[in-house]
């Protein structure tokens, strides 16, 4: 069984790999929390080194509205 904090290793992994279309998959699915300000902080950090910061606050932004 798994538990909502899922392991950060694997989070990080997998951020680190996506694209901006399969970030925006990817929370259109809700498997990310992305009104959660302190997960969202994270997410950026981690997704920043392949997809533009700009991108991912902009989409947080709106989906959290």
């Amino acid at each position: 069984m798994s538990t909502p904090s899922q392991e950060p290793d694997e989070l990080t992994e997998r951020l680190g790999k996506l694209t901006v279309d399969e970030l925006k998959e990817l929370l259109d699915r809700n498997e990310i929390d992305y009104s959660d300000k302190t997960k969202k902080a994270e997410y950026v950090e981690l997704a920043q080194t392949e997809i533009p910061v700009e991108d991912i606050e902009l989409f947080l932004t709106e989906k959290g509205k």
